[in-house]
Formats: structure tokens, C-alpha cells, sequence
């Protein structure tokens, strides 16, 4: 088989174009894409300190505990639990970062009704 030099040329072209063609939205759009990116984010930090609590946890009590059991501790089960205050204000300091995060995320769904689009996976 036998193919040109400007055939090749031609389509690899037109895929490395292909790669930089993206969809742009439509300005009344753009304000929902930018709060479901945004939305999209602050999940993601959510997620990244649950994980960085559940370890501390694990690494010093030996026990992995749930997001609610992490929102329900107090100041004082902490202290019972972690042997270092440095380690009760970084635990402490990342519940609070969470709470903050639950609010954000929750109203940054219930203010623009985007329960349904997310739900929906549009």
C-alpha cells in the first residue's frame, strides 16, 4: 500500500488539530460550567482531607473511622485518641476546613438548583 507524503501529512495534521478543538459554551452556560468546576474542586479538596484525617487517625489510634464518626469526635475524644497536641490542632483544624467545605459544596448546589444537573451527570 502505498500512501503520500502529503496524505500523511495531511492527517496527522488534522488529529494533533482534532486534540485542540474543544467545545465552547454558550455565554449563558458558561456560568454554570464555571460553578460545576468549581463544585467539581471543592469535592475533590473534600475528599483529599477526609483521607489526610483518616490517616492521622490510622496512624496513631491503629483505627480507620468513618466521616461521620470523624464530624461527631470532640475536642476532648481527640485528646483522648491522639497522643501529641500538634497532631489534636491539625485533626481539629481539618474538621473545621470540612465543615466549611459540606457548606460550600451544599450551597453551591441548592443555590442554582444544580442538584438535577449533577444528579443527572450533565
Amino acid at each position: 500500500m502505498h500512501t503520500s507524503f502529503e496524505s500523511l501529512l495531511g492527517s496527522s495534521w488534522f488529529a494533533i488539530f482534532h486534540q485542540f478543538i474543544r467545545y465552547i459554551y454558550p455565554k449563558a452556560e458558561r456560568a454554570v460550567r464555571d460553578l460545576l468546576r468549581k463544585r467539581a474542586h471543592l469535592v475533590r479538596q473534600h475528599t483529599s482531607n477526609v483521607l489526610s484525617v483518616q490517616n492521622i487517625m490510622v496512624r496513631n489510634t491503629g483505627v480507620r473511622l468513618s466521616v461521620k464518626r470523624l464530624r461527631e469526635l470532640t475536642k476532648q475524644e481527640l485528646e483522648g485518641l491522639l497522643p501529641e497536641v500538634d497532631q489534636v490542632l491539625a485533626v481539629t483544624s481539618s474538621l473545621a476546613v470540612l465543615d466549611c467545605l459540606s457548606h460550600q459544596i451544599g450551597s453551591s448546589t441548592a443555590n442554582r438548583g444544580l442538584h438535577t444537573i449533577v444528579q443527572s451527570g450533565a
